[in-house]
């Protein structure tokens, strides 16, 4: 297994899993051409599972992906006040989900700094991104997977089942399964 699809199996878990509409990693580059190669192996492999992944930039020793699972991002993004959000913050939503991770990574692309709405496109709670903006990141009441201001008993919930899907996917790794039977195995 190439060793960038194990650092998306485990990163990504908790998005082919099922868990959360989205992620994304950094990841050292070595041999361009065999990153090139196997993002593009990678591509078609995950678009079979529903996940598309975009190259959101790269630099002479990484790359960074956003990994995401296009009805559950979809479904996400029109949660109540997640729309208006985005239009806030200058989104045109009326142009479609794929339109909005395309102006998402333009941002991040353009600016080199992860905008903060980045959080309601990895899945996190509404709150917790506009507390996370109100109070320059300090004043939460936990930190794990995002910084948390709202809904702590959840937020915990959720962070134990992103662990254990990590985990399951370890197991997965190690057992010696390959890429493509461990995302049928976590679908």
């Amino acid at each position: 297994m190439h060793r960038l699809e194990k650092l998306i199996l485990v990163h990504c878990a908790t998005v082919l899993g099922k868990a959360k509409p989205a992620s994304i990693i950094s990841c050292c580059e070595y041999d361009r051409d065999s990153v090139d190669d196997a993002l593009d192996a990678l591509r078609r492999k995950l678009l079979r599972q529903g996940c598309v992944l975009r190259e959101v930039c790269r630099c002479e020793h990484h790359v960074t992906l956003f990994i995401y699972h296009r009805w559950m991002l979809a479904a996400f993004l029109g949660a109540p006040g997640v729309l208006g959000f985005l239009v806030g913050k200058g989104y045109d939503v009326a142009s479609g989900m794929d339109s909005m991770v395309d102006a998402l990574l333009e941002r991040y692309r353009k600016t080199m700094t992860v905008p903060h709405e980045i959080g309601v496109f990895l899945g996190y709670p509404l709150q917790d991104v506009l507390e996370f903006e109100r109070r320059g990141g300090k004043g939460y009441k936990l930190c794990r997977y995002w910084k948390v201001y709202s809904d702590e008993k959840e937020a915990v919930k959720l962070f134990d089942w992103y662990d254990r899907c990590r985990l399951r996917v370890r197991g997965l790794i190690e057992s010696g399964l390959s890429f493509e039977e461990i995302l049928k195995e976590i679908a």
